[in-house]
């Protein structure tokens, strides 16, 4: 008997991992392991996120894989077209894809579907960038976490988190007072959720910085200024890859020709008691702040134009 065509629901690999309040106490609760789905084969090991992967590890490349668990049809997802990075023309192309893949494995007999799926996925594949198509894998096996807090200390949240990153937390100063609560069925990236916690801290003072294999927590108030060799060291056209908008880091300016003075009267509305400038030789300076308040700054110091050398007429190359 002929079998209709279908339309495969494809669900990446995900961990989902709770983390519910109630008695005993977090200190007094069993280590509760990561469980997959019914749905879905078991979850991938932890991606290792502290230190750099060992010298025989090499990037996989993504291929035109049929395989439900590695198909380009998961582009379609929402979160992971967010983790790819892709932008408004990807996506619409994408989703064209897919109802093309569709209609034709509608219309075609039983024995051409496996043609026009190793099709589809070849189309889908180059729709991405070369560097997309290196990540692809990383990011749908890619370990996620699900947050789900009731009245936690900070304590117990952020050594929880820590242990999730496989990253060592050191607290220099004593965590915020009082207790998390926060509920999200969304399913985080470790990046992601990093940044969605540095969300809330940061209102109170606070922020997370991960260094190499380390986890640091920063008293805000009591240290306005985070030192330089525990942050990323950047250049502007960079911070159009950075998608954590909390993430403190460091990216050098060069102003060309540029009037110092008139960057500088135009940045102090810009900055905070955490923000850092430092001058360098040249005009030029590095700023220390987060990616989303260095993101406004590069657009101001793109909005003032560069005068013309002087002995030069006005739009002569």
């Amino acid at each position: 008997m002929t079998k209709h065509p279908r339309v495969d629901i494809l669900i990446g690999l995900t961990v989902t991992i709770l983390l519910v309040a109630g008695s005993p106490t977090f200190s007094q609760r069993p280590q509760r392991q990561p469980v997959a789905s019914q749905n879905t084969p078991a979850a991938p090991a932890p991606l290792e996120i502290g230190g750099p992967p060992p010298a025989e590890r090499s990037v996989p490349q993504a291929v035109a894989s049929t395989k439900p668990d590695e198909s380009f049809t998961m582009l379609a997802n929402p979160e992971i077209a967010t983790r790819m990075g892709l932008s408004d023309e990807q996506i619409a192309k994408v989703q064209s894809l897919i109802v093309e893949r569709s209609q034709k494995l509608k219309d075609a007999p039983q024995d051409q579907w496996d043609g026009i799926r190793v099709e589809n996925e070849a189309k889908l594949k180059a729709v991405l960038t070369p560097e997309q198509q290196v990540n692809w894998l990383k990011v749908i096996h890619e370990k996620t976490i699900v947050i789900i807090f009731k009245d936690q200390s900070w304590a117990e949240v952020l050594t929880w988190f820590a242990n999730q990153l496989g990253l060592q937390l050191i607290m220099g100063e004593a965590p915020p007072p009082g207790t998390f609560s926060y509920a999200d069925r969304k399913e985080y990236s470790p990046a992601e959720a990093l940044d969605k916690l540095n969300s809330v801290l940061q209102a109170r003072g606070y922020t997370l910085v991960r260094s190499d294999n380390l986890l640091i927590l920063f008293n805000l108030q009591k240290q306005p200024h985070i030192p330089l060799y525990y942050l990323p060291k950047l250049k502007p056209e960079d911070l159009d890859e950075r998608k954590a908008n909390f993430e403190f880091v460091a990216v050098t300016y060069q102003l060309g020709r540029r009037d110092r003075k008139t960057i500088d009267e135009q940045l102090k509305y810009f900055l905070g008691m955490n923000s850092q400038v430092i001058d360098l030789q040249g005009n030029a300076f590095m700023l220390v702040d987060t990616v989303a308040s260095q993101r406004i700054v590069k657009k101001l110091i793109e909005s003032i134009k560069e005068p013309e050398p002087a002995g030069r007429a006005p739009g002569t190359p």
